[in-house]
């Protein structure tokens, strides 16, 4: 299995979320757009593979009780934004089959999409499994919204091992203080905490 130094985690940077006019839009959204611009850019250019969350509820989900409904399957709002598609994108469903030769997955798809019902993408079980069988120097988290989908990705990662870093410039908080307090707590757990120009200044090649 190949090595890759670093693998990039788009967290739920959809239109329902990011987008003022979304059903569920965090506070000046379009503010990160230049930021995860640059990320996605990045990737094209260095090879790097992606991999990304995505809400996609049912009518009446449980979770509208808590946030209102958001992200229904087949909405214009659970699309991604168009610029955090990469040309060869696919997504993964909970009840999908995933090939076991990584290596040819992320030859054929640079950008794997994890839908997901609740706020954790390892509800959906085939990132778990992805994960495991990854060689990652270190996975760079970016998306939405921090105290929420972003802090439950991240805890997932460490949970298995890996090696975190979050993209400060590239998130945002429904709440900055909640966030702020989330991203000490990451801190603390040894998540290096970075900004964007540290992440394309890392060089072109990704694959070992």
């Amino acid at each position: 299995m190949r090595a890759y130094d670093r693998v990039l985690v788009d967290v739920d940077t959809q239109v329902d979320f990011l987008d003022p006019k979304g059903k569920l839009p965090v506070p000046n959204g379009p503010a990160i757009y230049p930021a995860m611009e640059r990320l996605f850019d990045f990737a094209r250019r260095s090879g790097t593979p992606v991999i990304s969350s995505a809400d996609e509820h049912s009518a009446h989900d449980p979770e509208f009780e808590q946030f209102g409904p958001h992200c229904e399957a087949g909405t214009a709002g659970q699309c991604k934004l168009s610029f955090t598609v990469l040309p060869r994108a696919t997504t993964i469903h909970s009840g999908d089959a995933l090939l076991s030769d990584v290596d040819a997955m992320l030859d054929e798809h640079q950008q794997l999409v994890f839908a997901k019902a609740n706020l954790d993408v390892f509800a959906n079980p085939w990132l778990g499994r992805l994960i495991d069988r990854l060689n990652v120097g270190e996975y760079i988290v970016f998306g939405v919204c921090t105290e929420y989908c972003v802090e439950t990705a991240v805890d997932g990662l460490l949970a298995r091992g890996a090696k975190v870093a979050v993209v400060t410039d590239a998130i945002r908080a429904l709440d900055e203080t909640e966030g702020a307090r989330v991203l000490q707590r990451m801190a603390d757990q040894g998540v290096r905490l970075i900004r964007t120009a540290d992440v394309i200044s890392g060089g072109d090649s990704q694959q070992k």
